[in-house]
């Protein structure tokens, strides 16, 4: 299991991006998610987040998220007991 805080810098967002989450807020957020998670289509990940206008916020996956431009990640791995 991983857990891991994901932030997302709108720096680095095209303006077709940031004009697309000004649009759409939290739905857009979301899709970028699962961008990051290609193997979890099934829904294998939790997302504690406060709000997605934070732009930041904690998920529990059973895989490592995927490269991204515009979602960094820090990383941690957690042992089953």
């Amino acid at each position: 299991m991983y857990l891991s805080r994901i932030t997302l810098h709108t720096s680095e967002l095209s303006p077709a991006q940031l004009l697309h989450l000004v649009e759409r807020g939290e739905y857009v957020m979301h899709q970028w998610l699962w961008d990051l998670f290609p193997a979890a289509r099934n829904g294998s990940f939790f997302i504690a987040a406060k709000s997605y206008r934070a732009r930041s916020l904690f998920v529990l996956s059973q895989e490592q998220p995927a490269a991204s431009t515009i979602l960094t990640y820090r990383l941690a791995r957690l042992r089953q007991c």
